[in-house]
Protein backbone atom coordinates (compact mmCIF):
# COMPACT_ATOMS: atom_id res chain seq x y z
CA UNK A 1 0.00 0.00 0.00
CA UNK A 2 1.17 3.67 -0.72
CA UNK A 3 1.91 5.80 1.56
CA UNK A 4 -0.02 9.24 0.90
CA UNK A 5 2.83 11.40 3.25
CA UNK A 6 5.53 9.70 1.22
CA UNK A 7 4.02 10.36 -2.29
CA UNK A 8 3.26 14.19 -0.86
CA UNK A 9 6.83 14.40 0.80
CA UNK A 10 8.50 12.99 -2.46
CA UNK A 11 6.43 15.96 -5.23
CA UNK A 12 7.19 18.43 -2.66
CA UNK A 13 11.08 17.33 -3.08
CA UNK A 14 10.16 17.28 -6.70
CA UNK A 15 8.69 20.63 -7.03
CA UNK A 16 5.20 19.23 -8.16
CA UNK A 17 3.62 20.98 -5.49
CA UNK A 18 0.00 24.12 -6.13
CA UNK A 19 -0.29 27.02 -4.52
CA UNK A 20 -2.61 25.66 -2.24
CA UNK A 21 -0.83 22.03 -2.02
CA UNK A 22 2.51 24.36 -0.88
CA UNK A 23 0.11 25.96 1.83
CA UNK A 24 -0.89 22.41 2.89
CA UNK A 25 2.42 20.90 2.76
CA UNK A 26 3.72 23.68 5.39
CA UNK A 27 0.34 23.17 7.35
CA UNK A 28 1.79 19.58 7.91
CA UNK A 29 5.17 20.16 8.60
CA UNK A 30 3.49 21.38 11.99
CA UNK A 31 2.13 17.71 12.58
CA UNK A 32 5.10 15.60 14.26
CA UNK A 33 4.60 12.42 12.76
CA UNK A 34 4.53 13.95 9.47
CA UNK A 35 7.53 15.92 10.13
CA UNK A 36 9.46 12.38 11.12
CA UNK A 37 8.59 10.96 8.12
CA UNK A 38 9.57 13.80 6.30
CA UNK A 39 13.10 13.96 7.99
CA UNK A 40 14.01 10.46 7.74
CA UNK A 41 12.87 11.07 4.32
CA UNK A 42 14.96 13.40 3.17
CA UNK A 43 18.12 11.97 5.55
CA UNK A 44 18.39 9.56 2.52
CA UNK A 45 21.46 9.79 0.33
CA UNK A 46 19.65 9.66 -2.81
CA UNK A 47 17.04 12.33 -1.98
CA UNK A 48 19.67 14.40 -0.91
CA UNK A 49 20.72 14.27 -4.14
CA UNK A 50 17.61 15.63 -5.08
CA UNK A 51 17.85 18.64 -2.49
CA UNK A 52 21.17 19.99 -4.20
CA UNK A 53 19.27 19.48 -8.07
CA UNK A 54 16.71 21.91 -6.50
CA UNK A 55 19.44 23.87 -4.97
CA UNK A 56 20.98 24.35 -8.50
CA UNK A 57 17.70 25.63 -9.73
CA UNK A 58 17.74 28.56 -7.96
CA UNK A 59 21.55 29.31 -8.59
CA UNK A 60 20.04 29.09 -12.22
CA UNK A 61 17.20 30.74 -11.69
CA UNK A 62 18.95 33.75 -10.08
CA UNK A 63 21.13 33.97 -13.79
CA UNK A 64 18.44 34.02 -15.78
CA UNK A 65 15.37 36.34 -15.31
CA UNK A 66 12.22 33.76 -15.47
CA UNK A 67 9.45 34.52 -17.20
CA UNK A 68 6.85 33.74 -14.21
CA UNK A 69 8.46 35.86 -11.28
CA UNK A 70 5.82 33.99 -8.99
CA UNK A 71 7.04 30.96 -9.84
CA UNK A 72 10.52 31.91 -8.47
CA UNK A 73 9.29 32.77 -5.73
CA UNK A 74 7.48 29.68 -5.11
CA UNK A 75 10.41 28.11 -5.18
CA UNK A 76 12.91 30.61 -3.36
CA UNK A 77 10.24 30.19 -0.19
CA UNK A 78 9.93 26.68 -0.65
CA UNK A 79 13.79 26.26 -1.05
CA UNK A 80 14.20 28.10 2.13
CA UNK A 81 11.61 26.22 4.35
CA UNK A 82 13.47 23.03 2.81
CA UNK A 83 16.76 24.08 4.24
CA UNK A 84 15.47 25.36 7.46
CA UNK A 85 14.07 22.07 7.65
CA UNK A 86 17.14 20.27 7.12
CA UNK A 87 18.87 21.97 9.65
CA UNK A 88 16.29 20.96 12.11
CA UNK A 89 16.24 17.22 11.12
CA UNK A 90 20.40 17.11 12.40
CA UNK A 91 19.20 18.94 15.70
CA UNK A 92 15.78 16.65 16.24
CA UNK A 93 17.30 13.20 15.26
CA UNK A 94 20.41 14.01 17.72
CA UNK A 95 20.50 12.85 20.62
CA UNK A 96 21.91 15.98 22.37
CA UNK A 97 18.83 17.67 21.79
CA UNK A 98 16.47 16.35 24.62
CA UNK A 99 16.32 17.14 28.19
CA UNK A 100 18.12 13.87 30.50
CA UNK A 101 16.47 13.24 33.75
CA UNK A 102 19.49 14.39 36.39
CA UNK A 103 18.00 13.17 39.65
CA UNK A 104 16.70 9.76 40.95
CA UNK A 105 12.79 10.54 41.65
CA UNK A 106 9.33 8.50 41.91
CA UNK A 107 8.50 10.06 38.90
CA UNK A 108 6.90 8.24 35.28
CA UNK A 109 5.74 9.88 32.30
CA UNK A 110 3.38 8.98 29.70
CA UNK A 111 4.62 8.76 26.44
CA UNK A 112 1.93 7.46 23.39
CA UNK A 113 -0.53 6.90 25.88
CA UNK A 114 1.54 4.58 28.06
CA UNK A 115 2.77 5.41 31.55
CA UNK A 116 6.99 4.88 32.27
CA UNK A 117 8.51 4.80 35.39
CA UNK A 118 12.05 7.05 34.46
CA UNK A 119 14.52 7.69 36.39
CA UNK A 120 18.72 9.33 36.38
CA UNK A 121 19.77 9.45 32.94
CA UNK A 122 16.06 9.05 31.48
CA UNK A 123 15.86 11.07 28.05
CA UNK A 124 12.44 13.33 28.07
CA UNK A 125 11.20 13.60 24.10
CA UNK A 126 8.79 15.69 22.74
CA UNK A 127 5.36 15.36 23.42
CA UNK A 128 6.31 13.39 27.23
CA UNK A 129 3.91 14.42 29.75
CA UNK A 130 5.70 14.43 32.98
CA UNK A 131 4.44 13.49 36.38
CA UNK A 132 6.62 14.27 39.29
CA UNK A 133 5.56 11.89 42.28
CA UNK A 134 6.33 12.53 45.75
CA UNK A 135 10.01 14.26 45.02
CA UNK A 136 11.41 16.95 43.15
CA UNK A 137 12.56 15.79 39.64
CA UNK A 138 15.17 17.33 38.18
CA UNK A 139 15.87 17.68 34.44
CA UNK A 140 18.72 19.18 32.46
CA UNK A 141 19.10 20.29 28.38
CA UNK A 142 22.51 19.98 26.39
CA UNK A 143 22.61 24.15 26.95
CA UNK A 144 22.85 23.13 30.90
CA UNK A 145 19.40 25.06 30.92
CA UNK A 146 18.15 23.00 34.22
CA UNK A 147 14.39 22.60 35.96
CA UNK A 148 13.43 21.27 39.06
CA UNK A 149 9.60 20.21 38.90
CA UNK A 150 8.45 20.29 42.21
CA UNK A 151 6.35 17.49 44.08
CA UNK A 152 2.92 16.38 42.73
CA UNK A 153 3.32 18.47 39.84
CA UNK A 154 2.64 17.69 36.40
CA UNK A 155 3.91 19.10 33.01
CA UNK A 156 4.44 18.53 28.98
CA UNK A 157 7.52 19.31 27.54
CA UNK A 158 7.88 20.10 23.77
CA UNK A 159 9.27 23.04 21.54
CA UNK A 160 8.24 25.92 19.67
CA UNK A 161 7.80 26.34 15.96
CA UNK A 162 11.35 28.22 16.09
CA UNK A 163 12.78 25.07 18.02
CA UNK A 164 13.18 26.88 21.14
CA UNK A 165 12.41 24.94 24.70
CA UNK A 166 8.75 24.96 25.55
CA UNK A 167 7.15 23.60 29.09
CA UNK A 168 2.97 23.69 29.89
CA UNK A 169 3.11 23.49 33.48
CA UNK A 170 -0.26 21.67 34.07
CA UNK A 171 -0.42 21.53 37.95
CA UNK A 172 2.00 22.31 40.60
CA UNK A 173 5.28 24.52 40.61
CA UNK A 174 8.85 24.43 38.76
CA UNK A 175 12.11 26.27 39.46
CA UNK A 176 14.45 26.73 36.07
CA UNK A 177 17.31 27.95 35.76
CA UNK A 178 17.42 29.32 31.65
CA UNK A 179 21.16 29.95 30.13
CA UNK A 180 20.98 32.26 27.31
CA UNK A 181 18.59 31.57 24.66
CA UNK A 182 18.45 32.33 21.22
CA UNK A 183 16.39 35.87 20.62
CA UNK A 184 13.41 34.81 18.85
CA UNK A 185 13.95 31.18 20.16
CA UNK A 186 12.80 31.86 24.08
CA UNK A 187 12.23 29.83 26.42
CA UNK A 188 8.44 29.33 26.98
CA UNK A 189 6.88 28.22 30.21
CA UNK A 190 2.87 27.94 29.71
CA UNK A 191 0.42 27.87 32.54
CA UNK A 192 -3.91 27.66 31.76
CA UNK A 193 -2.97 31.41 33.15
CA UNK A 194 -0.11 32.61 31.58
CA UNK A 195 2.98 32.89 29.38
CA UNK A 196 6.49 33.53 30.25
CA UNK A 197 8.75 34.22 27.34
CA UNK A 198 12.61 33.98 29.10
CA UNK A 199 15.80 34.32 27.22
CA UNK A 200 17.77 33.70 30.55
CA UNK A 201 17.31 33.61 33.96
CA UNK A 202 16.59 31.74 37.31
CA UNK A 203 12.84 32.22 38.32
CA UNK A 204 9.82 30.06 40.01
CA UNK A 205 6.71 29.60 38.66
CA UNK A 206 3.21 27.95 39.93
CA UNK A 207 0.16 27.10 38.53
CA UNK A 208 -2.80 27.19 40.75
CA UNK A 209 -7.05 27.15 40.65
CA UNK A 210 -7.25 30.47 39.53
CA UNK A 211 -4.04 32.53 39.00
CA UNK A 212 -0.24 31.49 38.23
CA UNK A 213 2.44 33.06 40.17
CA UNK A 214 6.19 34.14 38.92
CA UNK A 215 9.23 34.92 41.39
CA UNK A 216 12.09 35.85 39.44
CA UNK A 217 15.42 35.73 41.29
CA UNK A 218 17.68 36.86 38.64
CA UNK A 219 17.54 38.33 35.56
CA UNK A 220 14.34 39.14 33.04
CA UNK A 221 11.19 37.54 32.13
CA UNK A 222 8.26 38.80 30.16
CA UNK A 223 4.73 37.51 31.70
CA UNK A 224 1.54 37.39 29.87
CA UNK A 225 -1.90 36.45 31.21
CA UNK A 226 -4.28 35.03 28.86
CA UNK A 227 -5.76 38.41 27.71
CA UNK A 228 -2.42 40.07 26.79
CA UNK A 229 -1.67 41.95 29.72
CA UNK A 230 2.19 41.85 30.44
CA UNK A 231 4.79 43.20 32.07
CA UNK A 232 8.64 42.25 32.67
CA UNK A 233 9.58 40.98 36.25
CA UNK A 234 12.92 42.09 36.70
CA UNK A 235 15.62 39.89 39.55
CA UNK A 236 13.75 40.00 43.03
CA UNK A 237 10.08 40.93 41.85
CA UNK A 238 7.02 38.73 41.55
CA UNK A 239 3.68 39.04 39.67
CA UNK A 240 0.53 37.13 39.09
CA UNK A 241 -1.00 36.39 36.66
CA UNK A 242 -5.27 36.06 35.68
CA UNK A 243 -7.59 36.60 33.26
CA UNK A 244 -9.23 39.55 34.86
CA UNK A 245 -6.84 41.26 36.23
CA UNK A 246 -3.45 43.61 35.17
CA UNK A 247 0.35 41.41 35.24
CA UNK A 248 2.18 43.55 36.97
CA UNK A 249 5.58 43.35 38.88
CA UNK A 250 5.84 44.08 42.59
CA UNK A 251 9.23 43.86 44.92
CA UNK A 252 9.59 40.89 46.68
CA UNK A 253 12.19 41.68 49.16
CA UNK A 254 12.58 44.39 51.06
CA UNK A 255 16.07 45.26 53.59
CA UNK A 256 15.32 45.58 57.25
CA UNK A 257 16.68 48.96 56.82
CA UNK A 258 14.69 50.38 54.29
CA UNK A 259 11.46 48.84 56.29
CA UNK A 260 12.93 50.94 59.18
CA UNK A 261 13.22 54.13 57.12
CA UNK A 262 9.49 53.59 55.74
CA UNK A 263 7.90 52.97 59.47
CA UNK A 264 9.66 56.25 60.10
CA UNK A 265 8.13 58.03 57.63
CA UNK A 266 4.54 55.72 56.99
CA UNK A 267 4.06 57.24 60.90
CA UNK A 268 5.28 60.73 60.44
CA UNK A 269 2.60 60.70 57.59
CA UNK A 270 -0.34 58.61 59.55
CA UNK A 271 0.07 61.07 61.96
CA UNK A 272 -0.27 63.92 59.89
CA UNK A 273 -3.25 62.62 57.56
CA UNK A 274 -5.46 62.92 60.72
CA UNK A 275 -5.70 66.63 59.84
CA UNK A 276 -7.44 65.85 56.66
CA UNK A 277 -9.64 63.19 58.39
CA UNK A 278 -10.81 65.51 61.03
CA UNK A 279 -11.16 69.17 58.96
CA UNK A 280 -15.05 69.97 58.67
CA UNK A 281 -14.34 70.91 55.59
CA UNK A 282 -12.98 67.20 53.64
CA UNK A 283 -15.99 65.69 52.12
CA UNK A 284 -14.44 62.35 51.43
CA UNK A 285 -11.35 61.01 52.47
CA UNK A 286 -9.82 58.06 51.13
CA UNK A 287 -6.41 56.22 52.32
CA UNK A 288 -6.37 53.06 51.44
CA UNK A 289 -5.27 51.24 54.62
CA UNK A 290 -7.30 48.83 54.90
CA UNK A 291 -7.22 47.53 51.86
CA UNK A 292 -5.47 44.23 51.74
CA UNK A 293 -5.78 40.53 50.40
CA UNK A 294 -8.91 39.68 52.31
CA UNK A 295 -10.54 42.99 51.63
CA UNK A 296 -10.62 44.69 48.68
CA UNK A 297 -14.00 44.89 47.50
CA UNK A 298 -14.95 48.15 49.97
CA UNK A 299 -12.99 51.55 49.56
CA UNK A 300 -13.84 53.33 52.87
CA UNK A 301 -14.33 56.90 53.50
CA UNK A 302 -12.38 57.85 56.65
CA UNK A 303 -13.83 61.83 56.79
CA UNK A 304 -15.30 62.44 59.93
CA UNK A 305 -17.95 65.07 58.86
CA UNK A 306 -19.30 62.89 56.49
CA UNK A 307 -19.38 59.27 58.22
CA UNK A 308 -23.43 59.15 58.24
CA UNK A 309 -23.41 59.55 54.53
CA UNK A 310 -22.88 56.79 51.85
CA UNK A 311 -19.47 57.47 50.38
CA UNK A 312 -17.66 54.40 50.48
CA UNK A 313 -17.02 52.74 46.67
CA UNK A 314 -17.25 49.66 45.04
CA UNK A 315 -13.55 48.07 44.23
CA UNK A 316 -14.08 46.51 40.62
CA UNK A 317 -11.51 43.88 40.08
CA UNK A 318 -8.04 46.32 40.97
CA UNK A 319 -5.24 44.70 42.81
CA UNK A 320 -4.27 45.18 46.33
CA UNK A 321 -0.98 46.52 46.37
CA UNK A 322 2.01 48.54 48.23
CA UNK A 323 1.82 52.23 47.68
CA UNK A 324 4.36 55.18 48.51
CA UNK A 325 6.14 52.64 51.57
CA UNK A 326 6.13 48.66 51.94
CA UNK A 327 3.62 49.41 54.71
CA UNK A 328 1.25 51.68 53.07
CA UNK A 329 -1.86 50.17 51.43
CA UNK A 330 -2.79 51.23 47.49
CA UNK A 331 -4.64 50.05 44.46
CA UNK A 332 -3.37 49.57 41.52
CA UNK A 333 -5.81 50.65 38.42
CA UNK A 334 -6.24 49.53 34.88
CA UNK A 335 -8.68 49.07 32.22
CA UNK A 336 -10.04 45.62 34.18
CA UNK A 337 -10.69 47.80 37.50
CA UNK A 338 -11.38 51.15 39.03
CA UNK A 339 -13.57 52.06 42.14
CA UNK A 340 -17.27 53.17 41.37
CA UNK A 341 -19.27 55.46 43.79
CA UNK A 342 -23.16 56.35 44.58
CA UNK A 343 -24.49 59.36 43.05
CA UNK A 344 -24.95 61.49 45.73
CA UNK A 345 -25.50 65.20 45.83
CA UNK A 346 -22.39 65.97 48.27
CA UNK A 347 -19.97 65.56 45.42
CA UNK A 348 -21.75 68.49 43.77
CA UNK A 349 -19.50 71.17 45.23
CA UNK A 350 -19.99 74.83 43.41
CA UNK A 351 -16.63 75.75 44.94
CA UNK A 352 -14.18 76.42 46.57
CA UNK A 353 -12.78 72.61 46.22
CA UNK A 354 -9.78 71.29 46.71
CA UNK A 355 -9.37 67.89 44.86
CA UNK A 356 -5.95 65.71 45.63
CA UNK A 357 -4.22 62.48 44.99
CA UNK A 358 -1.01 60.18 45.38
CA UNK A 359 -0.49 58.52 42.12
CA UNK A 360 2.24 57.25 40.12
CA UNK A 361 1.81 56.07 36.23
CA UNK A 362 2.92 52.51 35.33
CA UNK A 363 1.76 53.89 31.44
CA UNK A 364 -0.44 56.61 29.49
CA UNK A 365 -1.92 54.15 26.67
CA UNK A 366 -5.09 56.63 25.91
CA UNK A 367 -6.26 60.29 25.94
CA UNK A 368 -7.41 61.48 28.91
CA UNK A 369 -7.05 58.55 31.85
CA UNK A 370 -8.41 59.49 35.09
CA UNK A 371 -7.34 59.80 38.80
CA UNK A 372 -11.05 60.65 39.67
CA UNK A 373 -13.58 62.81 38.06
CA UNK A 374 -17.35 63.35 38.71
CA UNK A 375 -18.14 62.52 35.50
CA UNK A 376 -17.16 64.53 32.49
CA UNK A 377 -18.96 67.66 33.27
CA UNK A 378 -18.22 68.75 36.57
CA UNK A 379 -14.84 68.26 38.08
CA UNK A 380 -11.98 65.92 37.80
CA UNK A 381 -8.47 65.22 37.93
CA UNK A 382 -7.38 63.63 34.85
CA UNK A 383 -4.44 63.23 32.08
CA UNK A 384 -4.02 66.16 29.81
CA UNK A 385 -4.80 64.95 26.25
CA UNK A 386 -2.50 62.39 25.05
CA UNK A 387 0.41 64.20 26.53
CA UNK A 388 2.42 63.54 30.05
CA UNK A 389 1.21 66.33 32.42
CA UNK A 390 -2.13 66.52 33.50
CA UNK A 391 -5.25 68.79 33.73
CA UNK A 392 -7.42 69.91 36.79
CA UNK A 393 -11.46 70.86 35.75
CA UNK A 394 -13.81 72.74 36.98
CA UNK A 395 -16.36 72.93 34.01
CA UNK A 396 -19.11 75.44 34.31
CA UNK A 397 -16.27 78.67 35.58
CA UNK A 398 -15.88 81.65 33.63
CA UNK A 399 -13.85 82.13 31.45
CA UNK A 400 -15.27 78.96 29.78
CA UNK A 401 -14.07 76.11 29.43
CA UNK A 402 -13.18 75.13 33.02
CA UNK A 403 -10.27 73.21 31.93
CA UNK A 404 -6.28 73.99 33.73
CA UNK A 405 -4.06 72.11 31.89
CA UNK A 406 -0.65 71.30 33.53
CA UNK A 407 3.18 71.28 31.83
CA UNK A 408 5.09 69.07 34.40
CA UNK A 409 5.25 65.56 33.16
CA UNK A 410 4.28 62.91 35.51
CA UNK A 411 4.94 59.70 33.07
CA UNK A 412 8.16 58.97 34.88
CA UNK A 413 7.00 55.58 37.01
CA UNK A 414 7.61 57.91 40.35
CA UNK A 415 5.27 58.89 43.28
CA UNK A 416 3.42 62.55 42.72
CA UNK A 417 1.23 64.47 44.44
CA UNK A 418 -1.39 66.10 42.62
CA UNK A 419 -3.54 69.04 44.05
CA UNK A 420 -6.20 70.72 42.15
CA UNK A 421 -7.77 73.80 43.54
CA UNK A 422 -10.24 76.32 42.75
CA UNK A 423 -10.73 79.63 45.23
CA UNK A 424 -13.74 81.88 43.57
CA UNK A 425 -10.98 83.82 41.81
CA UNK A 426 -8.18 81.30 40.53
CA UNK A 427 -8.09 77.70 39.48
CA UNK A 428 -4.63 76.30 40.64
CA UNK A 429 -2.64 72.70 39.63
CA UNK A 430 0.15 71.61 42.02
CA UNK A 431 2.71 68.93 41.28
CA UNK A 432 4.64 67.50 43.91
CA UNK A 433 4.17 70.80 46.17
CA UNK A 434 4.97 73.41 43.26
CA UNK A 435 2.92 75.25 41.47
CA UNK A 436 2.11 73.87 38.35
CA UNK A 437 -0.18 76.20 36.22
CA UNK A 438 -2.78 78.60 37.04
CA UNK A 439 -5.90 80.82 35.75
CA UNK A 440 -8.57 83.95 36.82
CA UNK A 441 -11.43 81.72 36.87
CA UNK A 442 -14.90 82.88 38.81
CA UNK A 443 -18.41 81.30 39.09
CA UNK A 444 -19.96 78.23 40.36
CA UNK A 445 -18.86 74.64 38.99
CA UNK A 446 -21.51 72.67 37.42
CA UNK A 447 -23.44 70.36 39.00
CA UNK A 448 -25.39 66.77 37.45
CA UNK A 449 -25.72 63.15 38.79
CA UNK A 450 -23.05 61.11 37.21
CA UNK A 451 -21.49 59.11 40.21
CA UNK A 452 -17.57 59.75 41.52
CA UNK A 453 -14.93 57.23 39.63
CA UNK A 454 -11.78 56.55 41.15
CA UNK A 455 -9.39 55.52 37.78
CA UNK A 456 -12.43 55.63 35.68
CA UNK A 457 -14.51 58.06 34.39
CA UNK A 458 -18.30 57.14 34.92
CA UNK A 459 -19.36 59.39 31.68
CA UNK A 460 -16.97 57.90 29.32
CA UNK A 461 -16.76 53.77 30.79
CA UNK A 462 -13.70 51.79 28.92
CA UNK A 463 -12.26 54.70 27.67
CA UNK A 464 -10.02 56.71 29.99
CA UNK A 465 -9.24 54.12 32.45
CA UNK A 466 -6.38 55.18 34.71
CA UNK A 467 -2.88 52.42 34.24
CA UNK A 468 -1.32 52.72 37.52
CA UNK A 469 -1.25 53.26 41.32
CA UNK A 470 -3.49 55.16 43.46
CA UNK A 471 -2.53 55.63 47.20
CA UNK A 472 -4.56 58.25 48.85
CA UNK A 473 -7.28 60.43 47.77
CA UNK A 474 -9.41 63.63 49.59
CA UNK A 475 -11.84 65.98 48.18
CA UNK A 476 -12.96 69.15 50.15
CA UNK A 477 -15.37 72.13 50.21
CA UNK A 478 -12.28 74.60 50.65
CA UNK A 479 -9.06 75.49 48.67
CA UNK A 480 -5.91 74.67 50.36
CA UNK A 481 -3.32 77.26 50.12
CA UNK A 482 0.22 76.66 48.86
CA UNK A 483 1.85 76.17 52.30
CA UNK A 484 -0.69 73.45 53.04
CA UNK A 485 -0.02 72.14 49.65
CA UNK A 486 3.72 72.17 49.79
CA UNK A 487 3.45 70.73 53.58
CA UNK A 488 1.38 67.69 52.62
CA UNK A 489 3.75 66.83 49.71
CA UNK A 490 7.03 67.47 51.91
CA UNK A 491 5.71 65.08 54.76
CA UNK A 492 4.21 62.40 52.49
CA UNK A 493 6.78 62.05 49.87
CA UNK A 494 8.32 58.60 49.93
Amino acid sequence: MIDKDLEFISQALDHQLSDEQLKEFNEKMRDDAFRKKYLNFIMDERLLAKTFEIRNLQEQAEETKPKEPVEKNRLVSFIGSLAAAIALSFILLSNSYFAKVTSDSSASIIRKGKEISISKSFELQTGDKILSGDKPLSFTYPDKTSIELQPNSTALVSYTDAGGKKINLLTGDLTADVKKQTKGKEMQIITKDSKALVLGTKFTISSEQVKSNLQVHKGKVQFFNTTGSKDYVVGGEFAMAKSDAPVISQESFISDKRKQQDAVRYNKWLSYSKKFINDPDTVAYYDFEDINENQVKTLHNKALATQDLPLNGDIISTLSISGRWHQKGSLYFSEYGYVDFLSHEVYNIPGPITVFAWMKVKKFDRPWQTIISKGDGTWRLARKKHLNSMEFCCNGLTPAPGHLFGKQEVNDAKWHLLVGTYDGKKMKLYVDGKLDVEREAYGNIRQDNYPVNIGANSQHKSRRDFEGWIDELGIMRRALSADEVREMYEIGKP
